[in-house]
């Protein structure tokens, strides 16, 4: 998620991360968000741009869904890590 680190980014990451978390439905995710259905599209738009990606793409989904999970295991080992009762 590199292309997100920049703190302007933040809202995109978001909209990234609650697409993946609704299979890609634009009006599902506008809901969540809660934000209007084009403002979600032209998030998209620039989350494409800024990526390279095709969020229409099966193969591309598939990348943002690995991305996604990859993000939150990597968070969830590097939260059990500083825990005073980790194994270590």
């Amino acid at each position: 998620m590199a292309p997100f680190a920049r703190p302007q980014a933040v809202d995109l990451a978001h909209t990234l991360r609650c697409l993946a978390a609704h299979d890609f439905d634009n009006t599902t995710t506008a809901a969540e968000l809660p934000v209007h259905r084009n403002t979600l599209l032209y998030r998209v738009a620039r989350i494409e741009k800024l990526t390279g990606l095709s969020l229409k793409d099966q193969r591309d989904r598939t990348l943002v869904l690995l991305a996604v999970t990859w993000e939150a295991i990597t968070a969830d080992v590097r939260s059990a890590s500083e825990r005073p009762d980790a194994l270590g």
